[in-house]
């Protein structure tokens, strides 16, 4: 019988700054986690990794604001999506406005939250979803 190698998960992350997807990094190790991530810059290139993926992610980390197609736009496509609209997505953003929050909401976000500033902060994020 030969062994299965067994890929550990993965979490896709969406956000066009490159220097917070290093902090986002780099609080992530910290937590010693046994997932992967994988970054892309655009709601676009999210799609294309999407639609080429060998293996499925397990959690989508997606900002709002991106350069052309945002955040909402892609969770709606996602949902409307045979193979992803399950998908656990979880938008955030630095705005707080309660509407973009319904509208996250409706168009079926997991779980919507405030873009953490720093690093304590985004470990305690990634703490808040390890511990999920």
């Amino acid at each position: 019988m030969t062994p299965q190698l067994i890929s550990p998960p993965l979490f896709l992350v969406v956000e066009d700054n490159k220097d917070y997807c290093s902090i986002l990094e780099w609080s992530y190790h910290k937590q010693a986690p046994s997932c992967r991530l994988y970054f892309v810059h655009s709601a676009e290139e999210a799609l294309l990794y999407l639609d080429e993926c060998f293996v499925r992610p397990q959690l989508l980390l997606l900002d709002y604001d991106l350069p052309g197609m945002d955040g909402l736009s892609l969770l709606e496509h996602l949902r409307q999506s045979q193979d992803w609209k399950d998908l656990p997505v979880i938008l955030f953003s630095s705005n707080e406005d309660p509407q973009l929050q319904r509208q996250a909401h409706q168009k079926g976000v997991n779980q919507f939250i405030t873009k953490p500033s720093g690093y304590a902060a985004t470990q305690a994020l990634w703490q808040q979803l390890l511990a999920a």
